[in-house]
């Protein structure tokens, strides 16, 4: 089979590079997507060892922090006391308070 005088009309020629044209950009689009992706997951753990390097840091600057830790700890309970007593889940508070408490 063999095709001869093989012309396409302006309109089609115009539908065809639109088609092409999508489907490069959407293709790019997902590659550009993935890689902010995995920046993003870089990015988070950088800012989870930040905030634990200045957690130390002002652990040793600021002498209320162990005041501070104290009262939210307490806060947390109290609050967890409150939702407990109204029916509601209060694991999540004393996990939190839970964590303050392993930081004193």
């Amino acid at each position: 089979m063999k095709i001869e005088n093989f012309e396409l009309s302006p309109s089609k020629r115009v539908t065809l590079l639109v088609a092409v044209v999508f489907l490069i950009s959407s293709h790019v689009a997902i590659a550009e997507k993935n890689q902010l992706n995995h920046i993003n997951k870089i990015d988070d753990q950088a800012k989870i060892e930040i905030r634990a390097q200045q957690e130390t840091h002002t652990k040793m600057k600021d002498k209320q922090h162990h005041k501070q830790l104290k009262n939210l700890i307490k806060q947390f309970q109290d609050k967890a006391k409150i939702v407990a007593e109204q029916g509601g889940d209060a694991k999540p508070l004393l996990d939190a308070a839970a964590y303050f408490q392993s930081q004193l």
